[in-house]
Order: C-alpha cells, then sequence, then structure tokens
C-alpha cells in the first residue's frame, strides 16, 4: 500500500491546541501517525498515512477553528 506524506501550514500554535486536536487527529489518522512543528513558522502538521486524507485533515481542523492549508514539497 502506498504510503502518503502530507505537508499542512497550520494555526495551530502552542501545546494546548495540539493538545486540543489530539483525540480528533488520532482518531482520524491513527496515534504517531502526525506531527505539529511548532517551532517553524508555518507550524507544520506532517502527516504519514495510507491514504490521501487532506480533505478529512483540513475540514477537522476547520471545525475545530484552525488553519490548514497544504503545504507543495
Amino acid at each position: 500500500m502506498m504510503q502518503h506524506i502530507l505537508i499542512f501550514k497550520t494555526s495551530v500554535a502552542t501545546g494546548k491546541d495540539v493538545s486540543a486536536i489530539s483525540p480528533v487527529m488520532d482518531k482520524l489518522l491513527g496515534k504517531g501517525n502526525w506531527t505539529v512543528d511548532l517551532d517553524d513558522c508555518d507550524k507544520v502538521l506532517r502527516v504519514c498515512t495510507n491514504r490521501n486524507a487532506t480533505e478529512d485533515i483540513v475540514a477537522a481542523l476547520a471545525f475545530m477553528d484552525f488553519t490548514c492549508v497544504v503545504l507543495d514539497y
């Protein structure tokens, strides 16, 4: 099965924000399959998944009032 690496610019800015999105992201993607780099200026969300979950991720974060935009790499 093909592995997808997805990279997003987000408005997730603090550890509290990461804690807030964790239950939804863990359910959607599986624990350990995503990270947020709070030290990066783009607050990069990196996802490893076996499917293209871009729309689901963007919708889930938008529902929680966070922005999430795909970054080309």
